[in-house]
C-alpha cells in the first residue's frame, strides 16, 4: 500500500523536478497527478485523491492557500506541504489553520524536503494502516451481525457507522467440496484448525496484494471474504480477484481444494447482506441444479427391503453392497445432494419404526446417530452423503450387534421351551417370529446363527427324538406314534426317521425290544 502524492505547481518544471528527483518509491509513495492550479487540482482528487499534497502557494485562478482551505472544508485526512517564495507570517498562520504540515520557502533545500515527506508519507502509511485495520474490525461487526445466526453484536449501528455506508466492496464465497473428511478429523485441531488456516490465507493474500479483506464463516464450509480495498480505495477487478484466489488456493494444504463463487460488481455495506445471501442460495442452487428423472421417489425399493433386512440379520457387506447400489442410483439419475439425503433420512426413519416395534430394541433409538441434524454445507456432495450414510449405518449395525448377543440367546431359548411343549402341533417360524415381533427372515437368521440348525431341521430333531422315546418305551403303533409327535403322515415320518437315525421305525423298535 502506498501513499498517493499530488504535485501542485504552476511551473511544470518545477513539477517535474519534484517527480523525478525525489525517491518516491523508496519512501513508500507514488505520484499520482500533477497539477497546474488549484482548481486543476481539486478535480484530481475527485478522480484518484492523494494521502499527501505538495503545493506551491502563488498560483493562478486557485491559489494554494484558497486550495488548503477548500480541502479543510472537504475533511481532507491526508497531509498537506507547502513551497512559497515569500516568507509572510500571515501566509504561514493560514496555512497552519487549514492543517498544512510544514511550509518551507523556495529555493527549497532537498534533502530537508525529502527528509520532511519522509516523516510525513511514513505518518500517513501508518494512519491508513490504522483507518483499514479500524474499518475492517467495523465491517467484520457489522457482518457478523448481520449474516451469522445467533451473534450477539454490542453497538452494531456504530459498527455499521464506523465501517461507513459508503464503503465500496467486492465479495467471494469460498468452500470445501470435500470438507466432511475434515469435520471428522481426529488430528489435532480437527476442522477448526483448517478453518483457520483457510480464513487467514485468504485475508493474508488479499492484504498483501493491497487490498485488505475480512473474512467470517457464515456456516462451517462457508467462507465469506469481503474485500473493501486500501484507505477505501477499491481497485481490484474481477480478473484480479480470480488470481488472488487462485493463489489462495495453492497456498492451502496439498489435500484442500478450495471452490468459490463471486459476486459480480462492488457492493456498499447495507448491500452486503442481500448479495451474500444470493452467493449462499447460488450455492445450494448449484446443488440442486440436476435432473432427477425418475425423481428420487421412484428410487429401487426392493434396495430398501434388502439394505434393512441385511442389517438386522447382521450381514455387512450386503448392507454397504446395498447402500452402494442406492448411491449409483442417484448418480445415474443425475439427483440432488438434498434428495439423496431426504431419501436415506426417510430410510433411517423407517428404521427407527422397526426398531420401535420389536421388543428390547426400543432403547436403541435414542442412540442411532442423527442422520435428520447432519449439516447439509459440510455433506455437499454425494460422496460426503454417501459416507455420512455408510457411516450411520455401520454404527447402527454395532448398535444392533450389541443389543443382539445377549437377546438372541433370550429369545432362542424361549423358542426351544415352546418347541418342547407345542411340537405335536402344527409349527411355522412366520407364526413364532410374529409371536416374537421380529420379521421372520431376521428370526430365522437368528435362529440359525444360535442353534446351527434352521428351524424345520430343529423341530424335525425334536419330534423324531420324542418319536424315539415313545416306541422303545410305549407299544403304540408306529402311525400313532407319528401322529402324536406331529407328523400326519406315515411315511413321510418313515422315510425321515430313517435317514436321521439309519433305521426305520419299526427296525429301531425290532432292535430295541430284541
Amino acid at each position: 500500500m502506498r501513499a498517493k502524492v499530488l504535485i501542485v505547481d504552476d511551473e511544470p518544471r518545477i513539477c517535474a523536478g519534484l517527480r523525478l528527483t525525489i525517491p518516491w518509491t523508496e519512501m513508500g509513495a507514488e505520484v499520482v497527478g500533477e497539477a497546474y492550479d488549484g482548481e486543476q487540482a481539486l478535480q484530481m482528487m475527485e478522480q484518484n485523491g492523494a494521502d499527501v499534497i505538495v503545493t506551491d502557494v502563488r498560483m493562478p485562478r486557485m491559489d494554494g492557500l484558497e486550495l488548503a482551505e477548500r480541502l479543510s472544508s472537504r475533511r481532507f485526512a491526508g497531509k498537506i506541504v507547502m513551497l512559497s517564495g515569500y516568507e509572510e507570517f500571515a501566509y504561514v498562520k493560514k496555512a497552519l489553520q487549514f492543517g498544512v504540515k510544514d511550509y518551507l520557502l523556495k529555493p527549497v533545500d532537498a534533502d530537508e524536503l525529502i527528509g520532511l515527506l519522509r516523516r510525513l508519507i511514513a505518518e500517513r502509511n501508518e494512519e491508513l494502516q490504522t483507518q483499514t485495520e479500524r474499518k475492517l474490525e467495523a465491517v467484520y461487526r457489522y457482518l457478523a451481525g448481520e449474516l451469522v445466526e445467533h451473534t450477539e453484536v454490542k453497538d452494531a449501528a456504530k459498527s455499521f457507522d464506523e465501517a461507513g455506508t459508503g464503503t465500496s466492496c467486492r465479495i467471494v464465497l469460498s468452500y470445501i467440496p470435500d470438507y466432511y473428511r475434515f469435520e471428522e478429523s481426529h488430528a489435532v485441531g480437527g476442522p477448526n484448525a483448517i478453518r483457520h488456516r483457510w480464513k487467514l490465507t485468504l485475508d493474508d493474500v488479499f492484504r498483501q496484494a493491497g487490498q485488505p479483506a475480512v473474512s467470517l464463516f457464515l456456516q462451517p464450509n462457508r467462507l465469506l471474504t469481503v474485500v473493501t480495498g486500501a484507505g477505501g480505495d477499491l481497485s481490484v477487478v474481477p480478473e484480479q480477484l480470480r488470481s488472488l484466489m487462485d493463489r489462495a488456493a495453492e497456498r492451502l494444504r496439498p489435500d484442500i481444494q478450495l471452490s468459490w463463487f463471486e459476486a459480480g460488481g462492488a457492493y456498499t455495506l447495507p448491500e452486503l447482506k442481500h448479495a451474500a445471501d444470493r452467493l449462499l442460495q447460488t450455492l445450494s442452487a448449484r446443488e440442486r441444479a440436476m435432473d432427477t428423472e425418475p425423481r428420487p421417489e421412484d428410487y429401487p425399493k426392493e434396495l430398501e427391503q434388502r439394505l434393512l433386512e441385511a442389517l438386522f440379520q447382521h450381514r455387512e457387506q450386503e448392507v454397504r453392497q446395498a447402500a452402494e447400489e442406492l448411491f449409483a442410483h442417484f448418480r445415474a439419475h443425475r439427483c440432488s445432494v438434498v434428495d439423496a439425503y431426504e431419501v436415506c433420512s426417510e430410510m433411517y426413519t423407517m428404521l427407527e419404526r422397526r426398531l420401535r416395534d420389536m421388543s428390547g430394541l426400543k432403547k436403541l433409538c435414542g442412540q442411532l446417530p442423527k442422520l435428520k441434524t447432519a449439516d447439509l454445507t459440510v455433506y455437499d456432495s454425494l460422496a460426503a452423503m454417501e459416507h455420512l450414510f455408510l457411516r450411520a449405518l455401520s454404527r447402527t449395525a454395532e448398535l444392533l450387534k450389541q443389543a443382539h448377543s445377549g437377546r438372541h440367546r433370550w429369545l432362542i431359548a424361549r423358542v426351544r421351551a415352546y418347541i418342547d411343549v407345542h411340537y405335536a402341533e402344527e409349527l411355522k417360524s412366520c407364526d413364532i417370529a410374529e409371536m416374537l415381533k421380529v420379521t421372520p427372515n431376521y428370526f430365522s437368521s437368528i435362529f440359525k446363527q444360535e442353534t446351527g440348525r434352521t428351524f424345520h431341521e430343529y423341530v424335525n430333531e425334536v419330534r423324531l427324538g420324542k418319536a424315539k422315546k415313545l416306541l422303545a418305551e410305549t407299544p403304540e403303533l408306529v402311525a400313532t406314534v407319528a401322529h402324536s409327535v406331529g407328523y400326519k403322515e406315515y411315511k413321510y415320518f418313515s422315510n425321515l426317521f430313517k435317514k436321521h437315525f439309519g433305521l426305520s421305525p419299526t427296525e429301531f423298535r425290532d432292535r430295541n425290544h430284541s
